[in-house]
Parts: C-alpha cells; structure tokens; sequence
C-alpha cells in the first residue's frame, strides 16, 4: 500500500494523509488521523470527489496524460503544495532534468579526457561533453532560482538540437539501426522539461493575484 503526506496550505505541517491500493484502488484520505472519504476503483477517482472539511473544499481527482497518472489535489481550488497539480512540482521536475542532463554530460565529459578514451571522443565526448554540461548545469540553475522562461527555452532548445544532429548522425551511417531506446528517453525529457513553462506560467500569474 502507498502512501503519502500533504499539507493544506505552504508553511503548515503535513496533516492530510492519502493511501492507495497498487492501480489506485481503495484510495483513502484522512486529515488529522480521521478518515474523511475512501474511493473503491480508479474510475470513480478519474471523475474526482470533492470533501468538505474545516478548511473548505478538498478535492481529489486522478488524471492520466501521456506520461502516466498524476493524482490531483486541490483545497477551495488551489492546488495542495507538492501535490501533482502544484505548478512549483512541475517546474522542480522540469530543472531537475535539465540538471540531470548536465552532469551526464559533464561526468561523461571528464572521465572521457581524464582516462582517455579514444572511443568516447570519436563519438563527440571530451571537452564538448564537459562544457555542453557546464551549460545545462547553469540553465538549470537559471530556471530555478529565476523561474526564468529564457533558460528554459534556451535548455529545450539545446536539448532538441542535440537530440535532432545525434539522431542525424547515427542515420547517416550505413547499417547501423536507430537508437530507439534514446530517441524515446529524450523526448520525455524534452516533454518533462516542456512543463515547466506551464509552471513558471502559472506561479507568474499567482504572484500578480497575491501582490
């Protein structure tokens, strides 16, 4: 059985407490240790159910997109901090892969020219490798601290380019199959980083509503 913790609003300690059954059966909430509403079958979640509470309106929902389930959480509205509608988590994963993407590099980048490694460089590693991740690393530090739609724009654009001129190359040789498995590895990060201008979007326009 999973189970997670949330708070009802930022800066309050984590009192809604939510546990499943594996393919999101028998979900259950409970605030302050007292049960509040059980949902038996995924498809009741899918249609959302909505809890009255000291607070106001608790929400729950389960939606599906492209890249798998994402529980829904909501009080009056807003979503739950650190909840799966929360724009804050979205953007976290968005720079979050953006980092990811720059220490594989970088990593990839020294170890080539510190034992070097005379295949990794004829394939482009070495010191392109290195800076190219000093680049992600600082975009992803951008688009943290500056929610900045630039650096993410910058680090989705480099991202594709580098996905477009890898896939180009390895077609251009003869006999050698498509590399499937990292073609689909990065368009999901390109599509998890993508959320993040939804994100930054949106806690844009909260700030307006709440200044």
């Amino acid at each position: 059985m999973a189970s997670k913790q949330f708070a009802l609003r930022d800066g309050e300690p984590k009192r809604l407490t939510v546990t499943w059954k594996g393919n999101w059966k028998n979900l259950s909430l409970e605030l302050d240790g007292q049960p509040l509403v059980t949902i038996p079958t995924s498809k009741e979640l899918e249609q959302g159910r909505e809890v009255q509470v000291e607070a106001g309106n608790l929400r729950v929902q389960l939606k599906r997109p492209f890249l798998g389930p994402v529980l829904l959480l909501s009080l009056n509205g807003r979503p739950l901090p650190h909840s799966g509608g929360d724009p804050r988590s979205r953007l976290a994963t968005a720079y979050g892969v953006i980092y990811f993407v720059g220490a594989a590099s970088a990593l990839v980048g020294a170890a080539t020219e510190l034992f070097q490694v005379q295949v990794l460089r004829q394939m482009g590693f070495g010191w392109p490798a290195l800076i190219e991740g000093g680049i992600f690393l600082a975009l992803g530090f951008w688009v943290q601290k500056r929610q900045s739609l630039v650096g993410l724009a910058l680090a989705v654009g480099l991202f594709g380019l580098d996905a477009i001129l890898t896939v180009v190359g390895v077609a251009s040789e003869p006999g050698t199959p498509p590399p499937t498995g990292s073609i689909i590895v990065r368009i999901l990060f390109l599509v998890y980083m993508s959320r993040g201008f939804g994100a930054i979007q949106q806690l844009r326009r909260d700030k307006q509503r709440t200044a």
